[in-house]
């Protein structure tokens, strides 16, 4: 009878009290707020680490946490039991700002910047005289979603009332990113941690608003170096924000699409994009070549960027020459992908196809190594080259009409089963309008980069 009275005792209900009594037992030797942020910390990295692809965040987040558990005591269960706390809490009353709450009550806003976070009442509040109705179900209705943003996040008592106000009109989860930034590390895992357990996708950054705010796009958000960022589970694992991604590096792509000559069509970056690109980085001092394509994976989060970039990093660690060719302030990698699709463009011969691996890490190590002089004089003798004769016009009206129109974006339904079988392409190759044969499709196969499918031509 005694064991199970101490198994019904140690049952959690999910209060308040619950939390603080963890917090304080830990407390014994450490003081209260070193206690909290190491638990904070740990809670935050175990969920980035069950859903994030990142491998290197995960790794850092990985020896993070563990150095957390060990300034802990060393006891796992602990964390596991503080986050089933808020876990049964959450459950019990999602509309609350439970973190923040318990966070001013152990007094610790005063340690960091002077803290106090608003009231969740006037959170709440707040919500009720910003969100029309009528004006979010039209955002919906016209774009599939609507963002929400606070700056200045704190625990996230705007955003949790944003959310809950939200689903109290009828917007489901995958009508909805919530995105944060605060200059406190540990008031925005907090955020994070509340934002990850209700189920909303988004992410967190830790970021000084007003000297360096986050730019881009909210579902594709850029990394600047300084900045760090705390995705959702629910961001990487709700099927319909993982395609809402897709299509965003869809945009991307068929955005840098130009038109060549009659029947010849190519995904390539813009010229304007490569100068400024090659601006920015002129001005940037990397002191590894290492460093510099951590910098760039940064900006290309696709998975062929990832794939090309890694195999650069191993090829600068083999040698290094390529590590200093690499460093040359006028390369970029969106001046490297331009080469590559050209490169395969001509091998192509503006069809459609695929590239073995081999030789698109091949075209992306010669650009790094090519003289930019010799390039450019290479390219002005083409240009001053007497152009082609002119082709019969029997030839020329069979060439016209493929200019005229390239196939819409794929349908949703396409992006999610790319999702579900990463293998293949997300879309088609594009098809050409007024095409007499139908081209062979071809599956993705082992060894070679589909992106490369995207090409399209006569």
């Amino acid at each position: 009878m005694a064991k199970k009275t101490a198994a019904k005792q140690e049952r959690l209900t999910g209060t308040k009290r619950e939390l603080l009594q963890i917090v304080r037992e830990l407390g014994t030797s450490r003081q209260t707020w070193q206690v909290w942020a190491d638990l904070m910390n740990a809670i935050a990295c175990a969920l980035s680490n069950a859903a994030d692809p990142d491998k290197k965040r995960v790794a850092e987040r990985e020896k993070e946490y563990a150095e957390c558990i060990k300034r802990l005591g060393g006891d796992v269960e602990i964390v596991a039991k503080a986050y089933a706390t808020i876990v049964l809490a959450l459950e019990e009353n999602p509309d609350q700002d439970l973190l923040g709450q318990i966070y001013m009550e152990l007094e610790l806003g005063s340690h960091w910047h002077g803290q106090f976070f608003t009231p969740y009442s006037i959170c709440q509040m707040m919500c009720q005289t910003t969100f029309d109705e009528d004006l979010v179900k039209s955002q919906v209705s016209n774009h599939g979603y609507i963002t929400v943003n606070d700056p200045a996040c704190g625990a996230g008592a705007t955003l949790v009332g944003a959310i809950n106000h939200l689903n109290r009109m009828g917007v489901g989860q995958g009508q909805y990113l919530v995105t944060g930034n605060d200059i406190d590390r540990v008031a925005a895992q907090m955020c994070y941690i509340q934002l990850s357990t209700l189920g909303a996708a988004g992410w967190v950054a830790i970021a000084n608003t007003l000297s360096d705010p986050v730019t881009g796009d909210p579902i594709m958000p850029t990394e600047k170096p300084g900045q760090e960022f705390w995705y959702t589970p629910m961001y990487y694992l709700n099927p319909i924000w993982v395609g809402r991604r897709a299509c965003r590096v869809m945009d991307r792509v068929i955005g840098g699409m130009k038109k060549r000559t009659a029947g010849e069509i190519c995904f390539d970056f813009s010229k304007v994009e490569m100068e400024r690109d090659m601006a920015d980085e002129k001005e940037k001092k990397y002191g590894t070549a290492q460093e510099k394509l951590d910098a760039e994976r940064k900006k290309h989060s696709d998975t062929s960027a990832g794939r090309i970039l890694d195999y650069l990093a191993k090829r600068a660690e083999e040698d290094p020459g390529m590590a200093e060719d690499i460093l040359q302030p006028q390369k970029t990698y969106t001046a490297c992908w331009s080469y590559i699709m050209d490169q395969a463009r001509k091998k192509l011969n503006n069809r459609n196809g695929a590239i073995e691996d081999e030789q698109v890490f091949e075209w992306a190590e010669d650009y790094y190594r090519l003289d930019d002089k010799a390039l450019a004089e290479k390219e002005k003798k083409e240009a001053k080259k007497p152009k082609a004769e002119a082709k019969p016009k029997a030839a020329a009206k069979a060439v016209k009409p493929a200019a005229k129109k390239v196939a819409a974006a794929p349908a949703p339904s396409k992006v999610m089963e790319a999702v579900k079988n990463p293998e293949k392409p997300v879309m088609e190759a594009p098809k050409v309008a007024g095409k007499a044969k139908k081209e062979k499709k071809t599956d993705g196969l082992e060894g070679q980069m589909d992106i490369f499918a995207f090409l399209g031509g006569a």
